[in-house]
């Protein structure tokens, strides 16, 4: 709960009676604007008002916590939670939901909201953990959206809502269901529409002396300059004065673009890229050190309209979109293909190679020996930099030139590249990782934290033969973090695996799987907690050998032990694999 600067409390009583309406009582006293929870929607204010309810102080609990007058509106606002069976209605698939988002199941539990109030469950709050009050301010302003609702909401609702606003504001109807389908296509043509984003693979291992451009949100500003949405791919006032300009590259003779009207999507689209390009302007134009904090909320905000731009290609194509056609995604595919081969053109006459390339970055080295203090002249890259947004017509940014940088391998086979897993150090120190176990949010937070060790020991290295040159040191690195994990002297609070499940707890049941995520959902299921697709299960490997599966792990929740004899071997394999992740190209 957000508290007036310099003022705290602490509810500590006995007696639930008192503790609730000492609570009440703070409530209304500091009266915030808004209030902070972890949890709040699930759990903590339906326990809450459920337990008011027994102690028969639920409408001093509701007219404290909103600042709505009238009783009769938040006895109705707030009926469901004044249920009898609020415990198991509120569990209940009428109060929550699942949903598939980006191949991931995710689960909404039913929102508690408040009047007068603003409430946020930061735990389910996807905006808020990205980019916290400052970005869902943000979103919530450019969306249209009020605040506690966009909390809650996914960032393709907060798109959709930008997209009827705009329609609203050109006198266009929003269609109750998509209603413009996939054109027809030959298979000969439908093989070569749908092949996505173009991607130079790599060769896995250690690359020196190499650097990186990022083309700035290529695939919105293509919506944007190319005029693509689902109105305006193959519109009928166009058919007759069709020329090059509105043609799809290598797609000619199937699509066409509008000329002649603006399409919703760039529209909506437009607005962000400008404020999030003035807030990312005036985020590198403060020097000082006194305004940190205003820094700090021009890049809260800018990111929080990052991922405006990176759902807006995605939304394009889901067949739920209002505005979204799969058609209009592929011809954004196509121009993003078109860019990228001619940036291969490009940086070959500029006397570079593409190491890798995916989507809208790439990797490049020179060819030659033409190098200054061991790295390219700046100026160069400054003159490759124009000449790429010269011929093609959209921004791209230095990112910067790498010491050294490591591409990964595929897990399943060594000899194909992981295509988004690879870490390096730029010139000035700075680490940069992708796909490791580092940046992953399901391992133990002991693996990160080695990881985090040992890239900074190789970090000042120049070259990978000075890295090589202390593959002892690490080694006692990671010896140092085995025998604290072998002589268990390790907390088993770092040792925490988090897993999102995505089916329902009984149909794991069901199919009798004899996983370490079944035995911790049954273990959970026999205490009374039944989980939905989408939720969280959190658990530390106690027997992953054992031959009773019931016995391999244990979700935290019922961990009594705080000397939990947790499975040394299985972790110490697990350290060796992050290990080996790290070093594997330095031997």
């Amino acid at each position: 709960m957000e508290k007036k600067e310099g003022e705290e409390f602490l509810i500590s009583k006995d007696c639930e009676l008192e503790t609730i309406l000492e609570l009440a009582h703070e409530i209304k006293k500091i009266d915030p604007d808004i209030i902070l929870t972890k949890g709040g929607d699930q759990f903590l204010f339906p326990q809450l008002l459920y337990r008011a309810k027994i102690n028969k102080i639920n409408f001093q609990l509701i007219t404290n916590l909103n600042r709505e007058p009238s009783q009769e509106f938040l006895q109705e606002k707030f009926k469901y939670f004044l249920k009898d069976n609020l415990l198991s209605a509120n569990t209940s698939s009428s109060s929550s939901s699942s949903f598939t988002s980006y191949g991931q199941i995710h689960f909404r539990s039913n929102p508690f909201y408040l009047y007068g109030r603003i409430h946020i469950d930061i735990e389910t709050s996807f905006i808020y953990k990205e980019a916290r009050l400052e970005g869902l301010s943000e979103i919530s302003r450019i969306c249209r959206i009020p605040m506690q609702i966009a909390s809650r909401a996914t960032i393709g609702r907060c798109l959709s809502s930008l997209y009827f606003y705009n329609a609203g504001k050109k006198g266009i109807l929003v269609p109750w269901k998509p209603t413009t389908s996939e054109i027809f296509k030959r298979f000969t043509d439908l093989l070569n529409a749908d092949k996505g984003g173009f991607i130079f693979e790599s060769k896995p291992g250690a690359y020196e002396k190499v650097a990186e451009f990022d083309f700035v949100s290529l695939y919105p500003n293509i919506m944007l300059k190319k005029n693509i949405s689902s109105e305006t791919i193959n519109c009928n006032c166009c058919l007759l004065h069709l020329d090059l300009d509105n043609r799809v590259p290598g797609l000619e003779h199937i699509y066409h673009i509008c000329k002649r009207r603006a399409g919703i999507v760039p529209s909506s689209l437009s607005i962000v890229l400008e404020r999030r390009s003035e807030y990312k302007k005036r985020k590198n134009n403060i020097g000082c050190q006194k305004n940190t904090k205003l820094k700090e909320r021009y890049d809260k905000r800018q990111a929080a309209l990052k991922w405006i731009l990176v759902t807006s290609f995605g939304y394009l194509g889901f067949n739920n979109s209002k505005f979204g056609r799969i058609d209009a995604r592929i011809a954004v595919c196509a121009f993003a293909r078109d860019i990228m081969l001619k940036i291969s053109k490009i940086v070959k006459s500029h006397g570079f190679e593409i190491i890798h390339g995916i989507v809208d970055s790439i990797w490049i080295k020179r060819n030659s020996v033409k190098s200054v203090n061991g790295f390219d002249n700046y100026k160069s890259y400054e003159n490759l930099k124009k000449d790429i947004e010269d011929k093609t017509g959209f921004s791209i940014s230095f990112e910067g030139t790498y010491k050294w940088i490591v591409f990964d391998s595929s897990k399943e086979n060594s000899d194909l590249p992981a295509l988004n897993r690879y870490f390096g150090i730029f010139q000035d120190g700075t680490i940069k990782t992708r796909g490791i176990e580092a940046r992953r949010h399901d391992i133990p937070s002991l693996f990160a934290k080695f990881q985090g060790e040992l890239l900074q020991s190789i970090s000042t290295k120049n070259n990978i033969k000075d890295i090589i040159k202390i593959i002892p040191d690490l080694e006692g690195i990671y010896k140092r973090y085995r025998d604290l994990i072998y002589y268990k002297k390790v907390h088993f609070s770092e040792l925490v695996f988090t897993k999102r499940i995505s089916k329902d707890s009984d149909e794991y049941f069901n199919k009798g799987r004899k996983t370490i995520e079944s035995c911790v959902i049954q273990l959970l299921s026999n205490n009374g907690k039944s989980l939905f697709a989408g939720q969280e299960i959190k658990f530390i490997i106690t027997d992953f050998y054992n031959k009773n599966y019931m016995k391999r792990a244990i979700p935290i929740e019922l961990i009594q032990d705080l000397n939990l004899n947790y499975d040394s071997t299985k972790y110490c394999k697990l350290l060796n694999d992050c290990y080996n992740s790290i070093i594997k190209y330095f031997k």
